[in-house]
């Protein structure tokens, strides 16, 4: 009751809509002129395709140009997110859809707070251009923070004194690679940077500086969120672009900061030849610095102990991180050229698997957008798609000459009818989820559909039948046999229904498999722990629910994983 009197009050405040000093900005008149848009300094022009935004000023002016100058592009991009996050409500029953999105509502609200006043004024400005409500831009912005994810491979290398920081930007739903936008930032008495984002998006995902300061964000989801937060990470990242010249300044910037969950910062210096990560547990903070010329980050803490401390056993320790962090880490050390960096971030192998489309690799279902810097020349080199971006055309741009060009083709991979069925399936359950598995067939579901039904299924056991999918899980192990993720889906399944004597051996062979991450490990112990229960193999069932608990304790646990713990320790 009192968390929800607090909704109440939060989503009852008004937030502002009326920014002072908005100067003469709205006086300006919007020019078109040879398909190059343009309101006083301000200009808009595509090239190549891709929109190449310039804002100048004051921080409400620069928003006022932003949503003049984009209007029909963030009003488009702006209803495609709408329905993503209008697909997320129908997963709620219905009578508890209006307390879900007041609760929605709120974190926005708390969010929208902690934003330094002249990045609000920002806000209003690209709201009152645009003509799209002030709330409605706040709960857009912070769609991903509150529902969604933002996984990201990110990497920076010292190559013989010339600094290389690359990015897989992993941002569901896959809309937002249909969106793609450079935005050249000249603040008033702060530094210029460049910003490599989506339409409509202002909070910054990754950016370089005059300084030659290049910065990118990955999250690490922790299991309680930091109530006493700083500014948002995409606002921090501002800050540093718009006043770090060094490493130095990097590492004042970041003292005393707090983030409102876990998050990372992946710095490059051209001018101190360095870079590092800092991981981000609310108001921990650890820095990593360049160890042999080279550091990366997936969504799993540097520091072990911060993931032990705030996170849980499956994310921290899942399928998604591991493979990355091993290909990442073979590869990233032979990481010399643009052309290298973007092989790694090309890269789709699963566990020496070739091709592995459907599995979470470098470059996945969820990569919209790779990247990469050269912080001391000024060149970015990028490529944007739904999924599969690094696969996708690389343009080439000098910040500093303003040069622009396509440096590669496509891979012909990304229109291959694997990776086309997998977009089908995508755009499909983000526009509507609960459609999207009432249309999947059994016996010829893809990885994705798989994936997304055991997300479901774990989110509600009555949205779908996950004994339904044996047949096509079979038929992908076929190409995976040795992988205990796929294993672990097919033992919920069979363990779900009953079939109890059928999932033991199979169970036996995942806790055998080569491909296990820990949280798929500690899953299938529990799993053989309730099985060995129903068929009255009491003293197997007792240890494998000692093996799950020992590797539960390790770290904390969400909501579902006490009710597990609970479970095992009356087995144990």
């Amino acid at each position: 009751m009192a968390l929800f009197v607090i909704c109440c009050f939060f989503a009852m405040s008004a937030l502002p809509v009326e920014a002072d000093g908005q100067g003469s900005v709205r006086d300006q008149k919007l020019v078109i002129e040879k398909g190059r848009k343009s309101l006083g300094a301000a200009s808009l022009e595509y090239r190549e395709g891709v929109p190449f935004l310039t804002l100048y000023g004051g921080y409400y002016d620069m928003g006022y140009q932003y949503g003049a100058l984009m209007k029909d592009e963030v009003r488009s991009a702006y209803g495609e997110m709408k329905k993503s996050i209008d697909a997320f409500f129908t997963l709620v029953p219905p009578v508890l859809r209006p307390l879900a999105r007041l609760m929605y509502n709120c974190k926005a609200s708390k969010k929208e707070r902690t934003i330094p006043e002249h990045y609000r004024q920002e806000l209003r400005g690209f709201a009152d251009a645009a003509g799209i409500d002030y709330d409605t831009v706040i709960r857009t912005i912070f769609s991903s923070d509150i529902v969604g994810s933002l996984s990201c491979t990110s990497v920076v290398v010292n190559s013989r004194g010339t600094m290389i920081h690359g990015r897989n930007l992993d941002f569901p739903p896959t809309t937002l690679g249909r969106y793609p936008l450079i935005i050249e930032y000249r603040p008033s008495g702060k530094k210029a940077y460049t910003l490599v984002g989506i339409v409509g998006y202002l909070p910054a995902l990754s950016g370089l500086n005059d300084s030659g300061i290049s910065v990118t964000l990955n999250i690490s989801f922790l299991v309680e969120e930091n109530r006493k937060a700083g500014m948002p990470a995409g606002y921090k990242i501002r800050e540093i672009l718009e006043s770090a010249g060094s490493m130095a300044d990097v590492d004042s910037l970041m003292k005393g900061y707090a983030g409102d969950g876990g998050w990372f910062f992946t710095i490059a210096s051209a001018g101190d030849k360095t870079g590092a990560v800092y991981d981000i547990a609310g108001g921990d903070i650890r820095k990593s610095p360049l160890a042999q010329d080279f550091v990366f980050v997936e969504n799993r803490f540097l520091h072990e102990e911060l993931n032990f401390r705030y996170k849980h056993i499956e994310e921290s320790a899942s399928d998604l991180n591991e493979n990355r962090v091993c290909k990442v880490s073979e590869m990233g050390k032979t990481v010399r050229s643009v052309d290298t960096m973007a092989a790694l971030l090309r890269n789709t192998d699963y566990y020496g698997y070739r091709n592995a489309h459907g599995k979470f690799t470098v470059n996945n279902y969820e990569t919209v957008q790779s990247m990469i810097f050269l912080p001391g020349s000024g060149d970015i080199y990028f490529s944007y798609a739904p999924m599969y971006a690094g696969y996708a055309r690389m343009i080439s741009y000098n910040r500093n000459t303003g040069k622009v060009a396509v440096r590669s083709p496509a891979d012909p991979r990304i229109d291959s009818a694997e990776v086309r069925e997998l977009l089908a399936s995508a755009d499909r359950f983000y526009a509507d989820p609960v459609g999207a598995l009432k249309e999947i067939r059994p016996e010829e579901a893809n990885l994705l559909q798989i994936n997304f039904a055991y997300l479901m299924w774990n989110f509600d056991h009555d949205l779908y039948d996950l004994g339904k999918l044996v047949p096509a899980i079979d038929r992908f192990l076929a190409r995976y046999p040795d992988d205990a993720s796929l294993i672990k889906i097919k033992a919920e399944a069979l363990v779900g229904a009953g079939r109890y004597a059928e999932a033991l051996p199979l169970l036996e062979e995942g806790l055998k498999s080569r491909i296990a991450a820990a949280g798929d490990t500690m899953r299938l112990h529990a799993l053989m722990a309730r099985a060995c229960t129903k068929i009255g193999q009491s003293e197997r069932a007792s240890r494998h629910a000692r093996e799950a608990l020992d590797m539960l304790s390790r770290y904390r646990l969400n909501d579902e994983q006490k009710k597990l713990k609970r479970e095992l320790e009356r087995i144990r």
